[in-house]
């Protein structure tokens, strides 16, 4: 049970950084990055 608790936030680190969805600019400075630029998608 020591071991759940004690993996579970390197599990939510690891599940947050492969998150793909980056919607915009904010969500880049939210991450503390500058915007380079802009690719159109979809």
């Amino acid at each position: 049970m020591l071991s759940f608790f004690g993996l579970l936030p390197l599990i939510a680190l690891a599940v947050g950084a492969f998150n793909p969805k980056v919607y915009d600019e904010r969500d880049v400075a939210r991450l503390g990055l500058r915007a380079l630029g802009t690719i159109k998608t979809r």
